[in-house]
């Protein structure tokens, strides 16, 4: 993966297709925790994103991993267990596939949440510790390192999913997606032979027959809400089948509680407890 494209060794890749009966055999061949990824070096197997970084970071120390500065180091670990450990909303309806082309499918309420911290994340960084490094490529700590490499996927998932970005966070993701580690990985992704056939036909299916029910059920407001800039064909079926009549709110505020686009806030015995969202 990344990793070990960063640290310059020369490794063999052992490509698991998954999801097929024979896949967890497989991947228990070589990783005890039955997971990907897994580096197996010097008789040694190290499996997790963040281990395989801390084992070639002590390897190859020339190869630049974390920051030097302590706080731009520690930061940099933060936000990368930050991204190992989080970020569900994302992971579970923006699914990575780089061969796949999908503009405004999987937005959620949730999904828009995840990608508000992660850009808020890419902006700080760029902020605070562009200079970390001698030269500022243009990554979150100046030099590409690890911290980039575990969100080079978040990346390629807003390019599959057409996501727009602000200005600042576009220019990073380019440069991610510019750096020959990141291309290299992105093109032995393209070259893999398998695809998941059982979910993609089952994930066209149903999307054709929301569809299809969608312009019988109210097919006035679905061409509408696709008339949007922003909104397509996923995110207009959320909306027509999840708020469906906005007449039912009393209240602007109802409606945005509702879809959870402002953070809610507990009140008891006429006294509010935490802060609302914007």
């Amino acid at each position: 993966g990344l990793m070990v494209r960063i640290a310059g060794i020369d490794v063999e890749e052992i490509v698991i297709p998954l999801d097929r009966p024979e896949t967890q055999a497989a991947i228990r061949k070589h990783s005890p925790s039955g997971r990907v990824p897994v580096l197996l070096h010097r008789g040694l197997a190290i499996w997790e994103s963040l281990a395989i970084a801390e084992y070639l970071n002590d390897l190859k120390p020339e190869a630049g991993f974390w920051p030097a500065a302590v706080a731009a180091r520690a930061h940099a670990r933060s936000i990368s267990t930050e991204m190992h450990a989080g970020f569900m909303e994302l992971r579970t309806h923006m699914p990575m596939n780089i061969r796949a082309s999908s503009p405004g499918k999987g937005m959620t309420p949730g999904v828009r949440a995840d990608i508000e911290r992660i850009t808020s994340i890419w902006r700080d960084c760029r902020k605070r510790f562009a200079g970390a490094a001698a030269k500022d490529d243009g990554f979150l700590f100046g030099s590409f390192g690890a911290a980039d490499a575990m969100y080079a996927p978040v990346v390629t998932r807003f390019r599959t999913y057409g996501v727009t970005l602000d200005a600042d966070s576009e220019a990073y993701a380019a440069a991610v997606l510019a750096h020959p580690a990141t291309k290299e990985w992105i093109d032995a992704a393209k070259n893999e032979p398998w695809l998941i056939d059982s979910y993609e036909q089952r994930i066209a299916e149903v999307e054709l027959y929301l569809e299809r029910h969608a312009k019988i059920d109210d097919g006035d407001t679905y061409h509408r809400l696709r008339s949007i800039p922003g909104v397509g064909k996923i995110l207009a079926l959320i909306l027509l089948y999840e708020i469906h009549d906005i007449g039912r709110f009393a209240e602007v505020g109802q409606f945005l509680s509702y879809a959870r686009l402002v953070r809610g806030s507990h009140e008891s015995a006429g006294k509010k407890k935490g802060s609302p969202g914007k």
